[in-house]
């Protein structure tokens, strides 16, 4: 298969070259939809976690009479293993919305090379 910026440097692209281009790439991006899926999934379950986890870390320290800022830093200490597990799920979503752009600009790219190579073939 060629990357768009392979086909800019060679004068021999065929349009089959370009479709077989864009059929892959539009499997790419179904495969990454459905790890988006998955990775949405897994946030949803590390927020549950995380708000769980730190509901029942500051009703156990409420019942131990703490001021409400020692409170509320003692309960995020307490789930920090919880947080982080949420950060890392959110920032593997923003890689991966990353990627599935990058597909879609290379999509467009093939499409455009597409539609040029029609028009230069009408005009000869």
């Amino acid at each position: 298969m060629l990357k768009a910026s392979e086909i800019y440097l060679t004068d021999d692209v065929t349009a089959q070259d370009l479709l077989d281009g864009i059929m892959s790439m539009q499997d790419d991006l179904c495969d990454k939809n459905v790890e988006l899926r998955g990775l949405m999934s897994q946030k949803i379950l590390a927020q549950i976690d995380y708000d769980s986890s730190l509901q029942l870390s500051i009703t156990c320290l409420r019942e131990s009479k703490y001021p409400l800022p020692l409170l509320l830093s003692k309960a995020k200490s307490q789930v920090a293993a919880q947080q982080q597990t949420l950060d890392n799920a959110k920032l593997n979503i923003l890689c991966l919305r990353e990627d599935i752009s990058l597909i879609k600009t290379q999509i467009d790219c093939y499409r455009s090379l597409l539609s040029w190579l029609k028009v230069e073939l009408l005009n000869s």
